[in-house]
């Protein structure tokens, strides 16, 4: 069911939309995540179609529960102006992926706190993979290995038992300046699309940088956060799994060893079959020579 009309009032607090649908009165009620995220375009006076999941009663309330906002649109004397459409951001994430070039599927695996509380306690990257692709679908290099902590050498019980990981093997690894060395010279040389999973890798080279008292990779990396874009074209409120994910798309997999190159893998086809079925629905559009 699509409620269109303009918006008469925006209940900011309890996220609720008033909204005249053909000559009558609704109550909308948009959801935390895509409230927060178009809260700028959901004012009075512009108009609004929405798509409704259900209709229910709250304290009395009768309200809309809104499942997607399809379009959003400014009201002008000489053109209105879409400041929102779901349709518009469908086709720029299909020309964005296709346009990628050469792509770095990335993981990061961390070291995590001990079963006690330890302010001081610093997460780091212990752990990496990557599948390096080129333009046309070639896999031009691939990365596993191990990182050694600088500042907590030792990685803590949680750590050994979750990754199924042990010190003898992070002992053996490559020291965190040669893998910052060897990421930059990658980087640098073929200037990749960083693609990951979620936002937790991108937050982890950042902080990792500060831990090693080490300069940014420059030139600064492209990360690009399928998991959003994701979320974003199916209209999705919660994220997802990457195992999930992985299983949604036709793939057959019981667990997740969160090992960093299988998961980098897992990524990488996670985004084959994504770019697939969107190209499918959509206009196809060239790819970046």
């Amino acid at each position: 069911m699509l409620v269109y009309g303009r918006i008469l009032h925006t209940d900011e607090t309890r996220r609720l939309l008033e909204v005249v649908f053909r000559k009558q009165r609704k109550t909308c009620y948009v959801q935390r995540a895509q409230f927060n995220r178009l809260q700028e375009f959901l004012h009075p006076g512009n108009f609004v179609v929405l798509s409704i999941k259900r209709i229910e009663k709250k304290r009395g309330m009768r309200r809309h529960v809104v499942e997607a906002v399809k379009r959003i649109v400014r009201p002008s004397p000489r053109r209105p102006l879409v400041l929102y459409s779901e349709t518009d951001i469908r086709t720029e994430t299909v020309r964005f992926l296709n346009s990628l070039g050469k792509k770095l599927f990335l993981d990061l695996e961390m070291s995590m706190h001990p079963y006690y509380k330890d302010k001081d306690f610093k997460q780091e990257i212990i752990q990496a993979g990557y599948v390096l692709i080129s333009s046309e679908g070639e896999v031009l290099e691939t990365f596993r290995g191990f990182v050694r902590p600088t500042r907590h050498k030792r990685i803590t019980k949680r750590t050994r038992k979750f990754l199924g990981v042990t010190q003898e093997e992070i002992d053996s690894g490559l020291s965190y300046k040669d893998f910052h060395a060897h990421l930059q010279k990658l980087v640098r040389t073929h200037r990749p699309a960083v693609i990951v999973w979620g936002k937790n890798d991108i937050l982890a080279l950042r902080e990792s940088y500060g831990i090693n008292r080490l300069p940014p990779i420059r030139p600064r990396i492209r990360f690009v956060n399928l998991l959003e874009l994701y979320k974003t074209f199916y209209g999705l409120k919660d994220d997802v799994g990457l195992l999930t994910a992985y299983n949604s798309h036709g793939e057959e997999k019981d667990d997740q060893r969160h090992d960093a190159y299988d998961d980098a893998l897992m990524t990488k086809t996670i985004f084959d079959n994504f770019l697939e079925e969107i190209n499918a629905l959509q206009p196809r559009f060239p790819k970046r020579s």
